[in-house]
């Protein structure tokens, strides 16, 4: 994944007040061809963390949705990480 979509990414996580970890996840739970989400945390707040996600999941509309796939599509040349 670019950088620059990281970065778009963590915007949109902010506006719909949550953590970029919690987007993330909140996407693959809304995404219906994926069967399973795994979570890894190293610590107790990790995991409330990670859990608040079933909540964010919630905000994630189509228009959400669609803004999501329109900035994991584009192409940047600025570097993966």
């Amino acid at each position: 994944m670019h950088q620059t979509q990281v970065r778009q990414l963590c915007k949109l996580a902010s506006r719909l007040h949550c953590t970029c970890a919690q987007l993330a996840i909140a996407w693959c739970l809304k995404t219906p061809t994926l069967s399973c989400v795994l979570l890894g945390a190293a610590t107790v707040d990790q995991l409330q963390e990670n859990l608040e996600a079933i909540q964010v999941q919630t905000r994630i509309n189509f228009t959400v949705q669609s803004e999501i796939e329109r900035i994991l599509s584009t192409d940047s040349s600025d570097g993966f990480l």
